[in-house]
């Protein structure tokens, strides 16, 4: 019964978080048509738009998982949740008025101004409510009792002492059994099933973490078995901690459980918003640098014999080998005599115009071309040819994991300076963090400090 009433404290969370998310919806449609006709006399098919809104919510943010208890979850994860279901609402609405023709009934500016103010609200409340739930967990209050059942001990130490540190998961270990026991640790208990599930009927237990390694099967059988009466969670923790996992998760094929041990980030619908992404900037980049395309080609013809585009073939995501696009900087045909060749300061091999375009990066602008064909994005790990790609694979580890995402035309590595003959091993370190941690606001905040000092480095050459 005490589990019960703690499932019940749930699913009225579950509601209140349902409810509130509704609530900042249909406010601040309301609060848009007002800032922008200053009235709040909504027409008919404003208030149908309303409607639909609210009935895609209701299903996309459960899809989202929105209204889940976060104990233990991070702020970024579900602000970057609260954003991806946002944007899903507003993409299919614009989908329907498109298909439905009724773009003239709707006003733009309350559109974009219904979308930011809605975002930043949730994104809001959101961070305060978690700021209080943080506050009062810290203080001792509002926590949840768990028990831990370890094998040798050190893994479930340290989940202790996580839990212990970090207090406003309001996550509290009330019990820990394992079989391997120092003089000095009080508060073990008995390894005996029978200890574990006696403590269970005396006690109030919000969730059984097993932490054993992927090979204590039996173990864990035996454990599970003595379980089957407990009506709480039973979260299983494989030992990963000796593992170099990325993005690592679990998932369902077919009714068979599966571990994700390393994944792209975009797998699932996030690829439709990247390319999405990708599509609208580079459409709109290409308009306006249009002008300065057309200057730099002119001048690379009146200053050199050949062809304005040079083309090199790189590699991808998941090793799909391109054809990349630059600006011509060096006098035709020179590669076949030089071969391939690591980027180097001073190379003598460029024009004097190829080597201010390779010094302000203007050579790379004709990769927005490789964008809207789907080779490239505009934020990535940068692409290497094949032949260093072969060179590099053996020489660093976790090279190849950068190939998980689609190369970019700028990248987490390049912004913090690592261009050009700059440490490999540190430029992957800054590729994985990008590809392990990758929000479409991180995509932003890589492009605008690419305008700031993206450009001009002192290792573009």
């Amino acid at each position: 019964m005490q589990n019960i009433s703690l499932k019940k404290e749930y699913s009225s969370f579950s509601l209140l978080y349902r409810l509130f998310d509704l609530v900042v919806l249909v406010s601040t449609s309301l609060l848009a048509y007002f800032l922008y006709f200053d009235s709040l006399d909504l027409p008919l098919w404003y208030r149908i738009g309303i409607a639909i809104a609210v009935a895609l919510a209701t299903f996309i943010f459960s899809i989202f998982s929105l209204h889940k208890t976060w104990r233990g979850s991070l702020l970024r994860q579900e602000f970057r949740q609260v954003i991806l279901a946002w944007i899903s609402i507003f993409l299919i609405l614009s989908l329907l008025v498109f298909i439905t023709k009724t773009n003239n009934y709707f006003s733009r500016g309350w559109f974009t101004i219904w979308f930011i103010s809605g975002v930043t609200l949730d994104l809001m409340l959101r961070g305060v409510i978690r700021k209080y739930l943080s506050y009062i967990r810290k203080e001792g209050k509002n926590h949840r009792p768990i028990i831990i059942v370890s094998g040798d001990g050190n893994m479930g130490f340290n989940i202790c002492n996580i839990l212990q540190q970090q207090k406003w998961t309001g996550l509290k270990v009330v019990g820990y059994f394992s079989d391997y026991k120092k003089p000095t640790d009080k508060d073990i208990f008995s390894a005996d099933l029978t200890a574990l599930v006696n403590f269970l009927k005396d006690n109030t237990v919000y969730q059984v973490w097993i932490a054993m390694p992927l090979s204590a099967e039996n173990e864990v059988k035996n454990i599970l078995h003595s379980l089957r009466f407990y009506s709480g969670d039973i979260k299983y923790i494989p030992d990963f901690y000796g593992f170099n996992l990325i993005n690592h998760s679990f998932s369902e094929i077919a009714g068979i459980p599966i571990i994700n041990m390393s994944e792209s980030p975009f797998s699932d619908g996030t690829h439709f918003l990247k390319r999405f992404q990708d599509l609208s900037l580079s459409c709109f980049i290409l308009i306006m640098i249009s002008p300065l395309i057309i200057i730099i080609s002119l001048a690379i013809k009146l200053t050199s014999i050949g062809s304005v585009f040079y083309k090199q073939e790189r590699i991808s995501w998941n090793n799909k080998k391109f054809m990349m696009l630059k600006f011509r900087t060096m006098p035709m045909g020179i590669e076949k005599e030089s071969g391939a060749v690591w980027a180097k300061k001073n190379d003598d091999r460029t024009t004097k115009l190829g080597r201010f375009l390779r010094s302000s990066s203007l050579d790379e602008l004709p990769q927005f071309l490789n964008v809207l064909m789907g080779d490239m994005s505009i934020v990535g790990p940068r692409p290497e040819r094949p032949v260093f790609v072969e060179q590099f694979k053996h020489e660093i580890p976790q090279y190849m994991k950068k190939h998980m995402v689609k190369a970019g035309i700028t990248g987490w590595a390049q912004v913090n300076g690592l261009r050009g003959n700059t440490d490999l091993q540190k430029r992957i370190e800054y590729d994985i963090y990008y590809i392990e941690h990758w929000s479409l606001l991180f995509d932003v905040k890589i492009i605008i400090l690419t305008l700031f000092k993206g450009f001009i480095n002192k290792n573009a050459y």
